[in-house]
């Protein structure tokens, strides 16, 4: 007799309790692949989001590299002209 079995008059029945015990590894198996479907489901989402947002910012740098060689092709010729126009003066 066991006093874990109280309830039942003493006798412990081990076969349920194994049986709950399968029950509830099936059950947390279950579980564990369902939230690592949803992991990987997150995590194929958050690449995505990641590589957009780098090519955003590849495309922007790119735009703003375009910009800034352009200002200074400006700026030269601009520097160049005015070097020009104080020698014609003189």
């Amino acid at each position: 007799m066991s006093r874990r079995g109280a309830l039942t008059g003493g006798y412990y029945d081990t076969r349920k309790s194994r049986l709950d015990l399968q029950k509830g590894k099936t059950e947390t198996q279950r579980a564990l692949q369902h939230e690592e479907r949803e992991y990987e489901n997150h995590k194929a989402k958050l690449l995505n989001i990641l590589s957009d947002g780098r090519f955003h910012i590849l495309f922007i740098r790119s735009v703003d590299r375009e910009r800034t060689a352009h200002y200074i092709s400006v700026h030269m010729m601009c520097t160049i002209m005015m070097h020009n126009s104080t020698e014609l003066v003189k």
